[in-house]
C-alpha cells in the first residue's frame, strides 16, 4: 500500500470513530436532559399537590370562620341558632366550602398527574433520541469502514502484485499507425 492511501484510509478511521463517539455522547447527552426535564415535572407535580392541600385547607378554615360567624350572628339576633332556617344556612355555608374544599384538591390532582404524565413521555423521548444516536453512531462506523475499503482499493489500482507500477501506454515501438 502506498503512502498516500495509508493516510487516507487512517484519517477515515481516525473520522468514522469520531463520529461514531460524537454520535453516542450525544444520544447520552440528550438522555440525560431528558431525565433532568421529567425529575423537574416530577417535583413540580409534587410542589402542585401541595399547593392544592394547602388552598383547601384554607378553605376549610375559612368555612368554619364563616359558620361561626353565622352562628354568632343568628344568636344575636334573638331567633334560635338552632331552628330549620338556620341550621339549612350553616349547611349551605359548608356544603359549598367542602364543594370549593375537593375542587381545589381535584384541580391540584389533575395538575400533577399531566405533569407526570409529562414527564414520561419526556423520559422516553430521551431514550428515543438515544437509540437514534446510537443507530448513527453504529451507521457512521459501517459508512466510515465502507469508505475505507474503496480508499484502500482505489490505492491498489495502478499496480501489479508485486507494488510494480502498471503502465497503461504501449511502448514506442508499437505503432498502430505505422506505415
Amino acid at each position: 500500500m502506498n503512502p498516500m492511501t495509508a493516510i487516507t484510509v487512517g484519517t477515515m478511521a481516525y473520522g468514522a470513530y469520531t463520529s461514531y463517539k460524537g454520535n453516542k455522547n450525544a444520544g447520552k447527552a440528550a438522555r440525560s436532559e431528558a431525565n433532568a426535564q421529567a425529575f423537574q415535572m416530577e417535583a413540580n407535580a409534587i410542589r402542585a399537590r401541595r399547593a392544592g392541600v394547602s388552598r383547601a385547607a384554607e378553605v376549610r378554615r375559612e368555612t368554619n370562620r364563616l359558620m361561626s360567624d353565622a352562628q354568632a350572628a343568628q344568636a344575636a339576633s334573638g331567633f334560635s341558632a338552632s331552628d330549620a332556617q338556620a341550621v339549612k344556612q350553616r349547611g349551605d355555608i359548608s356544603g359549598v366550602g367542602k364543594y370549593n374544599e375537593l375542587a381545589y384538591l381535584y384541580e391540584a390532582e389533575m395538575d400533577a398527574r399531566g405533569m407526570i404524565s409529562q414527564a414520561g413521555a419526556t423520559r422516553a423521548t430521551g431514550r428515543n433520541q438515544q437509540k437514534a444516536a446510537n443507530t448513527a453512531a453504529t451507521n457512521s462506523l459501517i459508512s466510515g469502514a465502507v469508505s475505507m475499503f474503496g480508499a484502500y482499493k482505489a490505492g491498489q489500482v495502478g499496480q501489479t502484485p508485486n507494488n510494480a507500477p502498471v503502465v497503461d501506454s504501449q511502448p514506442a515501438w508499437v505503432n498502430p499507425n505505422f506505415t
